[in-house]
């Protein structure tokens, strides 16, 4: 290797021969002059910045992009909402089964009534497609479902502007402030609909998300595959144990 990519090598650019010296000592060696730069710190040489860089830099504008907030934060907001448990958990842990929709679709009196149930709700094709573009969840647990699910909705809301723009929250039970037979019904504005009611919900539809089992989850297993108690029976741990869940990524 001669000396000019030697130099290139340890991180000088441009290296190039410039003239020779009168420093020559000996009939064997000469002197010579050699030019070069140093790259500076915007010089497109430099490391490849890299995409999950915690600190990335744009090189044009050179302003440090924010880092990417921590999820512990969104778990510390769901305490803060008074949830009684709640945990971090990896999505591949949730589990979608056909017969959970079947309980929805037989026998439920809310079947086609509103987004919260089937067929409204996500069918279990499509909750797989969703649940894989995510990695992480927040699985909330408490003994209250109506104040869970209000915290759910309040945590994706939250998560949202911390950073977690994908975030979205599928409850235990209906949300909001009315929960009749059409609150949360994603029919066409107007369509069966009172012009007196239009206003009520559109503020309601805000709140809708869709409940865990009417998206074919089976919440049992995904309890227990996550460490956390729940029985068919009241009575085993003196209260029912409600679940809901915060997609975040």
């Amino acid at each position: 290797m001669d000396f000019l990519a030697l130099m290139e090598k340890v991180g000088f650019a441009d290296a190039e021969l410039v003239a020779e010296t009168g420093l020559n000592s000996s009939p064997k060696t000469r002197g010579v002059l050699i030019r070069a730069r140093k790259p500076e710190k915007t010089d497109p040489k430099r490391r490849p910045i890299l995409a999950n860089d915690d600190n990335m830099v744009d090189p044009i504008s050179m302003k440090t992009k924010k880092r990417s907030p921590a999820i512990e934060k969104v778990l510390e907001k769901a305490f803060a909402l008074g949830v009684e448990k709640a945990k971090v958990i990896d999505t591949s842990t949730v589990t979608v089964e056909k017969w959970v929709r079947w309980k929805c679709l037989y026998g439920c009196p809310f079947y086609n009534k509103d987004a919260y149930h089937p067929p409204i709700a996500p069918d279990i094709n499509e909750t797989k497609l969703v649940l894989g573009e995510y990695s992480k969840a927040i699985l909330l647990n408490g003994s209250k479902g109506k104040e869970l699910s209000d915290a759910a909705i309040l945590l994706e809301q939250e998560a949202y502007h911390m950073g977690f723009y994908k975030a979205f929250a599928l409850t235990a039970l209906p949300t909001g402030p009315d929960e009749g037979a059409d609150t949360g019904a994603t029919r066409a504005s107007g369509e069966n609909e009172a012009p007196c009611d239009l206003q009520k919900n559109k503020t309601n539809k805000q709140q809708i998300r869709p409940m865990m089992e009417a998206c074919g989850i089976d919440v049992f297993r995904t309890a227990r595959n996550n460490g956390f108690e729940i029985d068919t029976e009241k009575e085993t741990y003196g209260h029912w144990n409600y679940f809901a869940l915060v997609l975040i990524e």
